[in-house]
């Protein structure tokens, strides 16, 4: 009986489970279609702060426009309204009005703007140029909206390149809510996963592909001294970081959503390696919003690492044209205000010596309009060698004038042509530091330190010639190494670290001087020595964990 029943009923599962995969299968095919679904206009006038609608429906009358009291609370004041009198804090002063008698005082002050007792649904109503009087806002016609701007924020927009639908949400298959014509300004407020802008369009909420605009330079506050324009998270005024715990953070890829965890601690400005400068002045991006977010939620400012490619030909035709410098300047500000940066690190490196004073001008223009947007800019330099591209490019005093902080990358000082050594000897780091003082003042210096160390590899050929290769590994790696091979580490007193070397074969020797709490403690020592900004770490995640707490203890030490 049960086998006649499950061959009679067969079928029809297998046909039910066939039904249910060809709708999953349609449902994720529906996902990659656009729609062309849209959303049916409002009737009615909105109210849009920036970019959030209100649930507080204004009120056209004629030429004026009439706004609920209870805006007020929107933008940080206070509102009573009781017998007859309404009362305001603002941060323009106190208001008093009499609804009855249609009269209002601002502190001591006599308003000549009429506030009567004007109610919809028991709720009061005031004029929008009360508010503005109040508040340092605009307040407009925009579309079926009327936009609530505020005039404290700098404003970033973008041109619409192409015809492109306004989505209701951050995806191709949501509804359109409204078109956005070639030539037509947006503003911008975020980027959100994906590559989507949450914008503005026409006072119509929506999202935009970013690919189908072109970020316009940001526009200056016109009330900049009303209220805190940057950082803008809970984060205290950049100028008062004393000292600079900075480390950079290496990305290759885009890359979406949160790091894991909590930042390193001590280190308070992280540095991801996002942006790319073209021969045109052009930015490529790999940014992420949301390692942002989750930086200021940490309380860590992000200075992101905008970087030449190390590429010397195309760096020299970028620099030697000023309208893409100009460009490049433009659009790294705007993505900075885009992304809620809080400064920008320029590495550029290899460049031809003949660019020297086009890459000195160029960090001194993009410094210039990075700072009227309360953007820190920092720029990383090489300590001094003969070599042309590496070191003698670098107008360092030029630099040092231009930016808030010049960062030394004390390492690297034995490569493969130089033959086996350290990274970053602690003389040479210190002689390199007292130079550099001549030229940049201590209160700009950030003495970058290594968090990695080289493996040499030296063989002989059959005419005993050296054969010298280097790689990079981490502080773990390059002791682990050494472990594996039965070999103990000693301290190398002239290099300030501890140094294994050991045959691995005939003619065949390994040597790496490494790292350890020890060795950090002399350079940071440097740093308190000579009252240096703080220091920069190339890069988190090739550090032990005791690498932190050596750095935290040394600049909290110094006397800041």
């Amino acid at each position: 009986m049960p086998t006649l029943t499950t061959a009679r009923t067969a079928p029809w599962l297998v046909l039910g489970l066939l039904l249910g995969v060809l709708a999953t299968a349609g449902a994720f095919l529906f996902d990659l279609v656009e729609t062309s679904r849209r959303l049916p206009p409002d009737r009615q006038p909105r109210l849009v702060l920036g970019d959030r609608l209100l649930d507080l429906p204004p009120v056209l009358t004629g030429g004026d426009v009439l706004v609920p009291a209870a805006l007020v609370e929107e933008l940080g004041g206070r509102l009573v309204d009781q017998d007859g009198l309404a009362v305001i804090s603002s941060p323009r002063g106190l208001l008093q009005a009499d609804l009855q008698a249609s009269a209002a005082r601002l502190d001591l002050e006599e308003l000549d703007i009429p506030v009567p007792d004007h109610r919809v649904h028991g709720r009061l109503y005031v004029s929008a140029a009360l508010v503005e009087r109040l508040f340092p806002v605009s307040i407009h016609r925009e579309g079926p909206a009327v936009v609530v701007d505020s005039l404290a924020e700098p404003v970033l927009e973008a041109e619409v390149m192409e015809a492109a639908p306004v989505r209701a949400e951050p995806r191709r298959t949501a509804p359109i809510a409204a078109d956005a014509r070639p030539g037509d300004t947006v503003r911008v407020f975020a980027e959100e996963d994906g590559g989507w802008l949450r914008v503005r369009a026409g006072g119509v909420l929506g999202y935009m592909d970013k690919r189908q605009v072109r970020l316009l330079p940001p526009r200056a506050p016109q009330a900049a001294g009303e209220s805190a324009r940057v950082p803008r998270h809970d984060l205290p005024g950049w100028s008062l970081l004393k000292p600079v715990n900075l480390t950079w953070v290496q990305e290759t890829r885009a890359r979406s959503g949160e790091p894991e965890g909590s930042p390193p601690p001590g280190v308070n400005v992280l540095s991801p390696t996002w942006f790319e400068i073209e021969a045109d002045g052009s930015v490529r991006s790999i940014a992420n919003p949301a390692f942002v977010h989750w930086a200021h939620a940490h309380g860590r400012y992000v200075w992101a690492l905008v970087s030449n490619g190390f590429d010397p030909d195309r760096t020299s035709r970028f620099l030697n044209d000023p309208a893409a410098r100009l460009r490049a300047a433009r659009q790294l500000v705007a993505l900075a205000a885009l992304y809620r940066l809080d400064g920008i690190n320029l590495d550029f490196e290899n460049m031809h010596l003949a660019d020297r004073d086009a890459y000195a001008a160029f960090v001194e223009e993009l410094a210039g309009l990075a700072r009227a947007q309360g953007l820190v800019t920092s720029v990383d330099v090489t300590l001094y060698s003969s070599s042309p591209n590496w070191s003698l490019v670098y107008d360092r005093a030029a630099l040092g004038r231009a930016a808030d902080y010049v960062i030394v990358m004390a390492y690297d000082q034995h490569t493969g042509s130089s033959g086996p050594g350290s990274v970053s000897e602690v003389a040479w780091v210190e002689d390199g530091i007292r130079r550099m003082l001549e030229e940049v003042p201590a209160h700009k210096l950030v003495l970058g330190i290594p968090f990695y160390v080289r493996v040499w590899d030296v063989t002989q050929d059959g005419e005993g010639r050296p054969d010298v290769r280097s790689r990079a590994v981490s502080m773990g790696r390059g002791l682990a190494l050494a472990r594996e091979a039965g070999v103990e580490p000693v301290w190398d007193e002239e290099a300030g670290q501890l140094y294994a070397g050991w045959q691995q074969a005939p003619g065949s020797w390994r040597h790496v001087w490494l790292e350890d709490e020890r060795s950090l403690a002399l350079r940071l020592d440097v740093v308190r020595r000579y009252r240096l900004a703080g220091v920069a770490s190339w890069r988190l995640g090739l550090e032990e964990p005791e690498a932190w707490s050596v750095i935290d203890r040394h600049l909290q030490a110094g006397g800041y």
